[in-house]
Formats: C-alpha cells, sequence, structure tokens
C-alpha cells in the first residue's frame, strides 16, 4: 500500500488507505534500482531477472529465453515466495521486490512522504504488537552499536523487565526498527500534510493461545478485521472461542468499515479513536481489555529507534 501511495500513476483510483503491518521505511528491503546495482552492493532488478531465469533453468537472452519466462506458470515463479522466506537464499538471490523504473516508481515511498508528493488521502496504519523484525546482531554490543551516543538510552529502553533475554531484546528492537516505528512515521507524514491519519496497535491475542503467545504476531489481526474469527484457521481457535474474541472482532471490523466508508473509523457504540498529529504520539491500542485510545506506550523506543532509521 505504501508503494501505491507513492505512485503517481495510482492518483485517483482509491480514496483511502489502510497499511496493516506494512512498514513505510526504507529498511527491511530497499527498493532496487532497474538497472544500476544500489548501495552496500544491492543488485540491479535486472540482475535480480537474471539471477531468477537461471534459478528456472533458462539460459541466454534472446526471444526464445523470453517466451520461455512466458511460458511458466504462476504457480513456479512464486514457489516458496513469502515474507518468511524473503531472506533464504532462493529468494533473496532472485526476486528485487518493488523496483524503481522512473515510472510506476520513480522514488522510495520513503522519500516521496517526506516531500510531500504522496496521494492526498486519509490513512490508516499500524502494526501488531509481536510484529516482525529482522535483526542480524549476535550480542547486545552489535544490537545497540547503530544507536551511537544514544546506546546507553537505547539498552534502557529496551531492556526492562528483559534482563538477560537477549533474544526477546532484538525481537523488540527488530519490529520497532522494521514495522512500528514506520507506521507512526507514515501516520505523521499524512499528518502533516493535513490529511486524516489514524494509527493502531493490535495487540489483543486469542484467549486460547495466550499460553502459547506472548503478543499479537504478524497477520493475527485479520481474522479480526473481517470479523471471521469463527471461521479463522490461522489462529486454531478451536472451541477456545471467546465472547472476548468475538467482541474485538467485532469492534475492530466497525472500525475499519466506518473507515472504509468515510475516512474517519469513529462510529456509535466504539470509544473514540483520536486522529495522530504530525508529531504526536496517539494511537488506538487493541488490548485484552478491549480498544483503548492512549500515547504510545513505546514512544521512547520508538524516538531512539527513528534516529536510527536508513
Amino acid at each position: 500500500m505504501n508503494v501505491l501511495l507513492a505512485s503517481p500513476l495510482s492518483r485517483g483510483l482509491f480514496e483511502r488507505a489502510m497499511i496493516e503491518s506494512g512498514g513505510g521505511r526504507n529498511n527491511i528491503l530497499p527498493l532496487a534500482q532497474l538497472r544500476r546495482a544500489g548501495p552496500h552492493g544491492q543488485r540491479s532488478a535486472q540482475q535480480d531477472a537474471v539471477a531468477f531465469a537461471r534459478l528456472m533453468g533458462i539460459q541466454g537472452t534472446g526471444a526464445a529465453a523470453l517466451a520461455a519466462l512466458r511460458r511458466l506458470p504462476a504457480a513456479k515463479v512464486v514457489d516458496g515466495l513469502n515474507m518468511a522466506s524473503m531472506f533464504n537464499s532462493r529468494v533473496f538471490d532472485s526476486y528485487s521486490g518493488p523496483i524503481l523504473d522512473g515510472r510506476l516508481i520513480p522514488q522510495s515511498p520513503e522519500q516521496a512522504f517526506k516531500e510531500g508528493r504522496e496521494a492526498k488521502v486519509p490513512v490508516l496504519v499500524g502494526a501488531n504488537s509481536d510484529d516482525l523484525g529482522f535483526v542480524a546482531a549476535r550480542t547486545p554490543a552489535q544490537l545497540f552499536l547503530p544507536f551511537g551516543k544514544q546506546a546507553a538510552a537505547a539498552r534502557a529502553a529496551f531492556y526492562p523487565g528483559r534482563a538477560g533475554n537477549f533474544q526477546a531484546v532484538a525481537q523488540q528492537v527488530g519490529r520497532v526498527e522494521d514495522m512500528i516505528e514506520p507506521a507512526r512515521f507514515v501516520a505523521r507524514q499524512f499528518a502533516a500534510a493535513g490529511e486524516s491519519a489514524y494509527e493502531y496497535r493490535f495487540s489483543y491475542v486469542a484467549a486460547s493461545l495466550r499460553k502459547r503467545l506472548p503478543g499479537a504476531p504478524h497477520s493475527s489481526e485479520i481474522p479480526y478485521v473481517f470479523d471471521t474469527v469463527r471461521m479463522s484457521t490461522w489462529a486454531h481457535f478451536g472451541r477456545g472461542i471467546t465472547a472476548m474474541d468475538l467482541e474485538t472482532a467485532r469492534e475492530m471490523n466497525a472500525y475499519w468499515l466506518n473507515f472504509a466508508e468515510t475516512g474517519n473509523p469513529n462510529g456509535p457504540r466504539l470509544p473514540h479513536w483520536p486522529r495522530i498529529t504530525a508529531h504526536g504520539n496517539q494511537l488506538m491500542n487493541f488490548t485484552r481489555e478491549g480498544p483503548r485510545a492512549e500515547t504510545d506506550p513505546w514512544k521512547a523506543q520508538l524516538d531512539l529507534v527513528e534516529t536510527i532509521q536508513p
């Protein structure tokens, strides 16, 4: 969705935008240049395409190679391609992701938002409490090195309650850097441009899963957004479904429908969801106790990560 918001060719195709765990910074998978290698050894999209053809057993650059590529069934093209596998060698060495082609995507969404070149529409954006995050650090020293002079402050912000649990801390740094802070960044940029912007945090975990899950994983909000908890196979609710599970789905679905219809998620019998401001931290947190409008409880962490975003 961020790419659509940044693309000049998408103007007029939609009136609102909802972004669920969609990033917004240029850090998870930086956009590839069409024909030119990028910084830090990033391959061009053309180089990735050649690698993909070879992976499919296709050689050469002529008409026969092109015809062979076009004959590939869709199932083979996308085989093994998902967010969980994006960094394994098969996918990473042959798939570029969105491409900076100068026309459809002339610049990264982050840069477009900073320069005010985004679609002028209301946005609803957020991420989950146990969302995706990718961190290469293997020690606390490596993890906090990017924070420079603020390393001590970062340690203090991320370590409370997790003393000695490096893995949990690293995962939190990763999810804040890749999903949580970028969501706030997008919301703030749209607010600064004068658009209605609403941020959320999905922290709700189904009652039957609370012993196994420390928070709400990536994509776990979907059965609630569409009010399909009773039918969901993702969450494996089984016979453990509760009235609170169903109420959370009803409320979340109502917010999303209201926003789709009017550009404002608020409606009758729903806790008020405040708009975020250009420098604010207002969000709606979907918790075990119901939706709660509050100042982002992770504000200190987000502020620190904001200073090291690439």
